[in-house]
């Protein structure tokens, strides 16, 4: 079981791996100074140290470490199915390689000077969003993984039924949001993925507190 496990989560480790190597391998042929942020036109307008390269690989670690952690010590989340937890295993493992992907186009930036291209990192974005709220409704109430707000996440009808709803707002907004980003410029295509991220959001919290006032009455 054990042996099993640790297979499953070998390939975020060897992406959180690569993004540690990577930076400390690149670290010496990096400028002092590398650019970190352009403006709409795409100038860089702000320049950061080059340490900045150590940024992404650890918060991926940290990211993976915390999940981890919180999975292994919430009683609610060792009783889910093994179908779920394998479902927890590839969030995790979604959410490092959306990482990666930004990691990669921000090396290539610092080295380049060019802005980081982002159509790739916010359709990327999309797709993980779309990827995450497939699998919403799959978990049954814990503490570590789902969309919950007090009062519902404790009752089990309402969780699912959330959940189940998050998890379609997330598909049709990265859905939405990935066609946006793909064929609508640059500007309009940022904006619209924004928007429809928040407006998922807002309609799962309202539907959330929604569902919960209907239970009280």
């Amino acid at each position: 079981m054990k042996t099993k496990s640790f297979l499953q989560e070998l390939p975020a480790c060897i992406l959180v791996l690569s993004q540690i190597i990577t930076a400390i391998f690149l670290y010496g042929s990096l400028p002092d100074v590398v650019p970190i942020h352009w403006n709409i036109r795409g100038e860089i307008d702000n320049y950061g140290d080059k340490a900045a390269i150590f940024l992404l690989p650890f918060v991926s670690l940290f990211i993976f470490i915390v999940m981890s952690l919180a999975s292994n010590f919430d009683p609610k989340f060792k009783s889910q199915s093994e179908s779920a937890r394998n479902k927890f295993v590839l969030i995790k493992f979604a959410i490092v390689l959306l990482l990666t992907t930004i990691f990669a186009n921000t090396i290539f930036s610092m080295m380049s000077q060019k802005m980081p291209n982002i159509r790739l990192i916010l359709g990327a974005a999309s797709i993980f969003i779309a990827f995450v709220g497939n699998y919403m409704g799959k978990f049954r109430p814990n503490s570590t993984v789902g969309f919950r707000i007090p009062g519902t996440w404790l009752d089990e009808e309402g969780w699912n039924k959330t959940n189940r709803m998050s998890g379609r707002l997330l598909v049709i907004s990265g859905i939405l949001s990935f066609f946006a980003v793909l064929f609508l410029p640059i500007i309009a295509g940022t904006i619209s993925f924004i928007g429809l991220t928040i407006a998922a959001t807002l309609a799962a919290f309202f539907y959330a507190f929604r569902l919960k006032r209907k239970q009280d009455l």
